[in-house]
């Protein structure tokens, strides 16, 4: 009699501890569904390769690689940074519709180039472009015929310096420029030291170099619908997914920066930046016959010497060091060819209207720098608006902004 109560104490404290053991889990279920909503939501939000081609925002095409659809709808950012959707004029760009012709009196600039020209990261009105042409409005009336000052957005993320140069000639030079602001190069730098690199190289190529085997895709999708299943019903496994996501996240961050920097025993792409530069030439020479001046920006980044061994300059870096093999002391040594190159090409040829922002930031210390850069060339609120001044100045001390 004893052994069977002993036996029926046992199997109580077993089904308490059970039935506590699901309570909690229960509770802890209800209180993720009440406190963190949206929590995995990331999960059941459709992947860019599960998306009909039609909704995408881009063409494809021979011809340019890549190009924004007229009227697109794009993800750019409020004035608060929060995320917000955005709709592009009849010509991929960011802004409103400008008039063609140009109206008399009209000053009209345009920016051509990539993602830092684009500005997607901040509002349309927080870009370079707007604050540049909010500040060059302020003088009119002061000592010219100007009545208006244009800045006319036309970058596209991802471009190399070519499909800048087809941009200009498809899209831009009918809107009449009077100057034509070039930012555009660490693409080109940067896809060099790609194994797939070959001249003509573009984003849209080298996401197609990345595609999976249908097989890998298929069992991959396997795996997928299974945990789904088990993320559609529980929180608490949504909750340890992510715990498990961050930790080996930051595992993975931390063996990747340690990894870029070491040399990765590249040599410096010398074709790549011969062909950049020959397109730089060929910008100028399309802009010079449609009576038009070229301004060639040299671009910054968060980069100095005093800080290519600072941790927390290389976390800034990792989405570079993730997708491309160069480290940060390479990144820095092949950035200084590029720009030593279009200050070259740009004392070649006088009439060009040097932007030397790179000069510019040089004295921009740490903070100022995590300030000014997300990433590696990326522009912040703060770094579009400085990148705007320094243009100002350079436009009104060269004679080009009266």
């Amino acid at each position: 009699m004893k052994t069977d109560k002993s036996f029926i104490s046992l199997r109580a404290r077993i089904l308490l501890a059970v039935g506590s053991c699901l309570i909690t889990l229960m509770i802890a279920e209800l209180s993720l569904r009440l406190w963190m909503p949206t929590l995995g939501s990331d999960l059941f939000s459709p992947t860019s390769a599960s998306k009909n081609p039609a909704e995408s925002p881009f063409l494809y095409n021979d011809r340019i690689g890549y190009e924004l659809k007229p009227f697109a709808i794009v993800e750019s950012r409020d004035r608060d940074g929060s995320p917000a959707m955005e709709r592009l004029n009849r010509d991929g760009f960011r802004g409103p519709e400008y008039v063609i012709p140009k109206p008399a009196n009209t000053f009209r600039i345009l920016a051509v180039g990539d993602s830092v020209v684009q500005g997607l990261n901040v509002a349309f009105e927080q870009t370079w472009e707007q604050v540049l042409e909010r500040e060059l409005n302020r003088r009119v009336g002061q000592s010219s015929s100007i009545s208006r000052y244009e800045v006319i957005n036309a970058g596209i993320g991802g471009y190399v310096s070519w499909q800048a140069l087809v941009r200009l000639q498809d899209r831009g030079l009918k809107y009449n420029p009077d100057l034509v602001v070039v930012l555009v190069g660490w693409n080109d730098l940067i896809y060099s030291a790609l194994p797939e690199w070959t001249p003509g190289i573009d984003l849209s190529k080298i996401e197609r170099a990345h595609w999976k085997p249908r097989e890998a895709q298929r069992r991959e999708g396997l795996w997928r619908r299974i945990r789904l299943s088990v993320y559609r019903v529980s929180y608490i496994a949504r909750l340890v997914r992510q715990a498990r996501n961050r930790a080996w996240n930051a595992r993975r961050v931390q063996a990747l920066i340690r990894e870029r920097q070491k040399p990765s025993g590249l040599a410096f792409n010398e074709r790549a930046l011969a062909i950049y530069v020959q397109t730089l030439e060929q910008i100028y020479r399309v802009t010079k016959s449609h009576g038009a001046r070229m301004g060639l920006i040299v671009w910054p980044t968060i980069l100095s010497p005093e800080l290519l061994d600072d941790p927390d300059i290389h976390r800034r870096l990792v989405p570079i060091y993730t997708n491309f093999p160069l480290s940060t002391r390479e990144l820095w040594e092949w950035y200084l060819r590029y720009i030593e190159a279009q200050r070259q090409f740009a004392r070649a040829h006088p009439d060009i209207v040097l932007i030397d922002v790179a000069a510019a930031f040089a004295d921009k210390g740490k903070e100022e720098r995590l300030r000014m850069f997300p990433d590696l060339a990326h522009l912040t609120v703060e770094g579009n608006r400085a990148l705007a001044e320094v243009i100002r100045d350079v436009l009104i001390d060269r004679g080009v902004i009266q």
